[in-house]
């Protein structure tokens, strides 16, 4: 995931109609502001679904920089291989990239 989620709520809206339908007390703006309900849900699901990826990202990560510290410590003969073949995993580096990426 290299790009955050867009919202697609007008938050400041949705929380506007709640305020109006907490002062009126009328069921017009109950109902207006109850529609606001099953989009709101959708946009929780979605925004679920990018932070389970952006989780399961940076434990890949994770892991790829302790197997690379661990190889190292082994004296592996390339103990970098870990971490490119993450990045390269993820999109982030073009497979048998050697040179630096900056």
């Amino acid at each position: 995931m290299n790009h955050p989620p867009v919202t697609r709520n007008d938050l400041k809206e949705v929380r506007d109609r709640h305020q109006h339908a907490l002062a009126s007390a009328s069921p017009s703006a109950t109902l207006a502001a109850l529609s606001d309900v099953p989009p709101l849900c959708e946009e929780i699901s979605r925004l679920r679904l990018y932070l389970g990826i952006a989780r399961l990202t940076r434990a890949n990560l994770a892991a790829a920089a302790r197997a690379t510290l661990t190889a190292d410590a082994d004296h592996e003969h390339e103990p970098l291989y870990y971490l490119r073949d993450e990045l390269t995993a993820q999109g982030l580096l073009s497979p048998g990239h050697r040179e630096r990426p900056w």
